[in-house]
């Protein structure tokens, strides 16, 4: 999916908004299911300290990075560039990416974990 900064035509620009609008809230709301299912089992693995549970959650947190990234990998700011070279630019992105990638793991792990912790108290 690529978003053209470029645009000037407002009427499209908010049909395009409002249809953005519609992907992401979809989204949000099943990455907070993820969330929610991620919290829960990490709470059972660590409640009953199975190795095997661990393993799950430690593989599905390896999961959820590797989608992070290929989600934000296959995102593009059209009319946006830091460098003259295509190359250089994908790279960039590239970069953009993984630490967007990073960060958003991280958040979402965190999450999971405090919500076992709620759920224990």
């Amino acid at each position: 999916m690529k978003f053209d900064i470029k645009v000037k035509n407002p009427e499209s620009g908010f049909e395009r908004a409002l249809a953005i609008y519609l992907k992401l809230t979809s989204k949000w709301f099943e990455w907070l299911g993820w969330i929610l299912i991620l919290g829960t089992l990490h709470y059972v693995a660590k409640q009953s300290k199975s190795g095997l549970l661990s393993g799950l959650v430690t593989l599905t947190y390896a999961f959820m990075w590797a989608y992070f990234i290929a989600l934000f990998n296959t995102h593009e700011l059209e009319g946006f560039s830091l460098f003259k070279s295509r190359k250089l630019d994908r790279i960039s992105w590239n970069i953009i990416a993984v630490i967007l990638s990073a960060c958003s793991c991280w958040l979402a792990v965190t999450l999971a974990n405090r919500i076992g912790e709620i759920i224990k108290a």
